[in-house]
């Protein structure tokens, strides 16, 4: 049974200079199993959102993280058991490195226009979220 209220995530909308942006396909024991995603990590009650995207950034995508800025907020549910999250999203637009991962933080990764995603199964609410999120752009 899903807890009663939404379970905090920080997200890292990684854009590079020349506008992509990163999107990560979720292994089979994650909530979003098989669906792509911004890369997203939960946020434990000892830490801030930003403290959990810079260890996100660097335990899981093994970067140094630079600037970044609060974006938006997304709600999203769990692909399977209905549990529902609430994920900061957070503009990155410099680190150091190059992201790198392994399978049990995500099943495969692209660089993809936001615009644009193509055929990827992206969550639902990331897809709506896409739409709008870099339309200016």
């Amino acid at each position: 049974m899903p807890p009663a209220g939404p379970r905090l995530l920080s997200g890292a909308m990684m854009v590079r200079e020349d506008g992509l942006v990163l999107l990560v396909q979720h292994p089979a024991a994650s909530p979003f199993a098989g669906k792509w995603s911004m890369p997203l990590t939960g946020v434990p009650d000892h830490e801030t959102a930003e403290d959990a995207l810079e260890r996100m950034l660097r335990d899981a995508l093994h970067v140094e993280p630079g600037e970044y800025d609060f974006l938006d907020t997304i709600y999203a549910n769990a692909v399977t058991s209905g549990e529902r999250f609430i994920v900061n999203a957070f503009t990155c637009i410099d680190w150091t490195g190059e992201p790198r991962f392994g399978s049990e933080a995500y099943a495969d990764a692209a660089w993809v226009s936001p615009g644009a995603p193509g055929g990827l199964d992206l969550l639902p609410e990331v897809r709506e979220w896409l739409k709008t999120a870099f339309e200016e752009e």
